[in-house]
């Protein structure tokens, strides 16, 4: 089986400055100016994309999706949701997993009704916000007709989400009714983001910080060890930032004519035979520039001590576990 690439833009507010994105329900420019630039991109690229639309964007973008696949993007603080949803449930925070059941249910079903009236069909692909699902999300999703989920964020930890024991190059996998980590038989198919030896995700947002050839080895191990897909992920505000976009269209073209991975839909996948693919860490060994052999002398301690648990970009910043909105 060929490798497969997967794209999948989480589509929301905000702006990118000096390399950075800063979030906020706020800051349309993420959506009605990104927009446009991503999919300019991705069909000169001549790679099919799934674009994760939170509400609010659904309202604002006006674009044509036409060859990619749209779904939907769920943060419960986002003002569109709360409106749909009124006094049915009381938003406090901004982390889906850590809702009730009922509660879950009543978010994804007014997310699912807002995409159905704006999209004139119903959504295949969700991304929840800040990767935040617990045991009760898969049977929410599956009974709001959902079928594929990229949410799945391996080794990730964080006061919103817990994907800590998903192992490393997981793939594609229907995962149990019990526990979302583990393999098993419901119906939805989570797609995993792809994670680096070094414990990077591809994400076009770390470009700058890690240098392409970390991303090139990435793709490397994945063609060796056998995976059938590479999951990249990324937020719609980097569209705003020409440098790292033309890096990322750089990075695409190799994978496709160099790794020769097939770019495809969310909705085309299904699970792999294998849970997990082969690692292959002399791949790594490919392409190294300075830039990569300091960042890989910084991950193994040389350089530096006491490194914390591996935390990933998430959409907007984390919140704090009690009661309250989004930070400034």
């Amino acid at each position: 089986m060929s490798l497969k690439l997967v794209v999948v833009c989480h589509v929301e507010p905000g702006i990118a400055r000096d390399g950075e994105i800063v979030y906020g329900f706020d800051r349309p420019e993420g959506i009605v100016g990104s927009l446009p630039r991503i999919l300019e991109l991705a069909d000169r690229s001549g790679v099919p994309m799934g674009f994760a639309l939170t509400p609010q964007a659904l309202t604002l973008a006006d674009a044509d999706f036409a060859g990619h696949e749209a779904g939907v993007h769920l943060h419960p603080m986002d003002p569109v949701l709360g409106e749909r949803v009124g006094d049915r449930v009381r938003v406090r925070h901004d982390c889906l997993g850590r809702y009730s059941p009922e509660e879950q249910a009543t978010l994804v079903h007014a997310a699912r009704e807002i995409f159905e009236e704006r999209m004139g069909r119903a959504p295949r692909l969700f991304v929840a916000g800040r990767w935040s699902e617990d045991s009760a999300t898969a049977a929410v999703l599956l009974k709001e007709g959902f079928t594929h989920d990229a949410s799945a964020l391996p080794g990730h930890r964080s006061s919103c989400a817990d994907w800590g024991r998903l192992p490393r190059l997981a793939q594609p996998y229907h995962p149990a009714a019990e526990d979302r980590q583990r393999r098993g038989s419901q119906p939805l198919l989570y797609i995993p983001v792809f994670q680096s030896l070094w414990e990077d995700y591809m994400t076009p947002e770390r470009i700058r910080a890690l240098g392409s050839s970390s991303f090139r080895a990435a793709l490397k191990e994945a063609q060796v060890g056998g995976s059938d897909v590479i999951h990249f992920f990324f937020h719609s505000p980097l569209g705003l930032d020409g440098e790292a976009m033309g890096a990322f269209a750089d990075l695409l073209a190799y994978a496709r004519d160099v790794i020769g991975a097939t770019p495809a839909l969310p909705h085309s996948l299904a699970p792999s035979a294998s849970f997990v693919s082969r690692p292959f860490p002399p791949a790594y060994l490919a392409g190294l520039n300075w830039r990569l052999v300091k960042n890989l002398l910084a991950r193994t301690g040389w350089a530096r001590q006491g490194m914390g648990p591996r935390t990933a970009p998430t959409s907007f910043q984390e919140p704090d576990p009690g009661e309250g909105g989004l930070p400034p």
